[in-house]
C-alpha cells in the first residue's frame, strides 16, 4: 500500500555513502547458497536488508545456542523433544538479555549506544510498570547466585510465561546477524555480484542496516540461468526506492518471509507469490471502471486501477489465496472529496470490490472465486478504523477482509522460531473484530 501521490521533493538528494571493494586474493566459486541469496534477491522486490538475508540462508542453530550454554547432548535432545523451538529460543534470548542487565549493574558507567538504549529502557519500564522492572531485578538476583547453564535449565523448565518487560523490550536487527552470513556478503560485493547501500535510521535504532541489490553482471548471470532474456528480469539498482517506499518494500519482505519460513515448517505448499512489481505488469492493464463520487449513481464514471502489495496462494490441504496489502499508516481512511483521486484505503476497498466483480476469476481461475484480502498495520486504532471502512463501504464482503499488527507477525528477526503468522489466532476480519482466528487450517 503505497502513497502513489507523491511528488518528488525539490531539496537536494543527500549524497550516498560510497563503498569501497576489495578483490579477493584467489578466485572463488559460488556455491549453492550464493546462488539462493542471488535468487531470492531479484524475487523479493531485488532489495533485502542483512537481517533478511540472514534469516532465510543463515539461519540460527538452535542447537548450537543451547551447546553454547554448557548443555550436555543429552539435555539439548531432551529439551528441544519436549519444548517447543520458539519457546527455547526466547528462554535463550531472555538469558542474554538478563545477563546485560546485571552487567549494567556492575558497571553503570557503560556509555556505549546498546547500554544507553537499554538503561533508558528500563528507566521507561520502572516508571510505567514496576512490578515488571521487579520481575527483571529478581531474574537478575538469580542469575547472580548460580552458573548460567543452571539458570537456563531452571528457567526452560518452569515452562512459565516470560516476563512481559522482556518480551515488550526494544529490539534491533543487527544484533540478530550470523557473522557467516556478513563474511559471505561482503565477499559477494567485493566478486561484484551485489551492489550495497545503507539505510538511514534514527540513533535509537542502532546503526543503519545494510541493503542489498543485484548487481548488472547477476542480473545477466541470472537471466542466463533461467534461460529468458535480461529484459525480462525485473531488477533494481542502488537508489531505485525513495526513502518511504522502501520502509513499505522491506515490510513487504518481511511478511513474505513470515508466510515463507512458516509453510515450510508446517508442511504447507506456497504454490504462487507474485510480487508488487509483478503485479504491476498484470493489474497495471486491467481497469476498473468505478462512479467518481459513489453517493451518486448519476456521477461520472472513471477509470481506476488496483495493485495489491503482493498476493500468494497457499496449500494446506485446503486451498486459500491472498492479497497483501501492508499499511504503514501513511495513507488516508476516508475521505472529503470523494471526486478527487486521492490514496485513501476506501478508494482501495470500492477497488478491490470492483476487481472480484469483474477481473478476478479471469486472472485467478483456480481460486474458483475464493479469495481474501489480509492487511497487515500499525496499532490497534488504525486496525478499527480501517476495519470500520471496510464494513461501510464493502458491506457483507467485508468478511475477505482478515487484519493484524505487525508486532504480532512471527517469525522475524528477534522470534525465528515461531510461526505466529500461521499457526496463532492473530488475525481479525473486518466484520468480526472480537475474535481472533488463525488464517489457515
Amino acid at each position: 500500500m503505497t502513497d502513489t501521490t507523491m511528488t518528488s521533493s525539490s531539496k537536494k538528494t543527500p549524497r550516498r555513502k560510497r563503498f569501497k571493494r576489495t578483490a579477493p586474493q584467489r578466485e572463488i566459486l559460488l556455491s549453492t547458497r550464493d546462488v539462493a541469496v542471488l535468487g531470492t534477491l531479484q524475487s523479493f522486490g531485488g532489495v533485502k536488508s542483512t537481517a533478511q538475508i540472514s534469516m532465510r540462508h543463515w539461519p540460527p542453530d538452535l542447537k548450537a545456542k543451547l551447546r553454547y550454554w554448557k548443555l550436555n547432548w543429552i539435555e539439548i535432545v531432551g529439551a528441544i523433544q519436549q519444548f517447543p523451538a520458539a519457546y527455547l529460543d526466547q528462554c535463550l534470548e531472555l538469558l542474554k538479555f538478563i545477563q546485560k542487565i546485571r552487567r549494567m549493574q556492575a558497571d553503570p558507567n557503560r556509555t556505549t549506544a546498546d547500554y544507553n538504549r537499554l538503561r533508558d529502557y528500563l528507566l521507561k519500564v520502572n516508571q510505567q510498570d514496576p512490578e515488571g522492572f521487579k520481575e527483571l531485578e529478581r531474574l537478575a538476583d538469580q542469575l547472580g547466585q548460580m552458573s548460567a547453564r543452571d539458570w537456563l535449565m531452571k528457567t526452560i523448565e518452569a515452562k512459565g510465561p516470560l516476563p512481559r518487560a522482556f518480551v515488550q523490550r526494544p529490539t534491533i536487527p543487527s544484533e540478530y546477524i550470523s557473522s557467516a552470513c556478513l563474511k559471505r556478503l561482503r565477499l559477494l560485493y567485493d566478486l561484484k555480484w551485489l551492489d550495497k547501500d545503507e539505510m538511514i535510521v534514527s540513533s535509537d535504532q542502532g546503526r543503519g542496516q545494510t541493503l542489498w541489490y543485484l548487481s548488472r553482471q547477476t542480473r545477466s548471470y541470472l537471466a542466463s540461468l533461467r534461460g529468458v532474456s535480461v529484459k525480462a528480469l525485473p531488477w533494481k539498482q542502488v537508489g531505485a526506492y525513495g526513502h518511504l517506499h522502501m520502509h513499505h518494500r522491506l515490510a513487504i519482505n518481511d511478511f513474505r518471509l513470515a508466510i515463507t519460513l512458516s509453510a515450510e515448517r508446517l508442511g504447507y505448499t506456497l504454490t504462487q507469490w507474485l510480487d508488487e512489481n509483478e503485479l504491476h505488469r498484470t493489474h497495471g492493464k486491467q481497469y476498473l471502471n468505478l462512479l467518481s463520487d459513489p453517493n451518486d449513481p448519476d456521477s461520472k464514471t472513471v477509470k481506476r486501477r488496483l495493485v495489491p502489495d503482493s498476493f500468494f496462494a497457499l496449500d494446506t490441504g485446503n486451498q486459500w489465496f491472498h492479497f497483501v496489502e501492508i499499511d504503514r499508516a501513511t495513507e488516508t481512511l476516508t475521505y472529503s472529496d470523494p471526486g478527487q483521486d486521492l490514496n485513501f484505503w476506501a478508494l482501495k476497498v470500492r477497488k478491490y470490490g470492483e476487481y472480484f466483480k469483474t477481473w478476478y476469476e479471469q486472472s485467478y481461475p483456480e481460486a474458483q472465486g475464493k479469495g481474501r484480502i489480509l492487511v497487515v498495520t500499525t496499532s490497534e486504532a488504525r486496525l478499527a478504523n480501517m476495519a470500520q471502512v471496510c464494513r461501510q463501504v464493502a458491506g457483507q464482503a467485508a468478511r475477505r477482509y482478515w487484519f493484524t499488527l505487525f508486532s504480532r507477525i512471527r517469525p522475524r528477526y528477534d522470534d525465528y522460531f515461531s510461526n505466529a503468522v500461521l499457526e496463532e489466532a492473530i488475525w481479525q476480519q473486518a466484520n468480526n473484530l472480537e475474535e481472533r482466528r488463525i488464517l489457515v487450517w
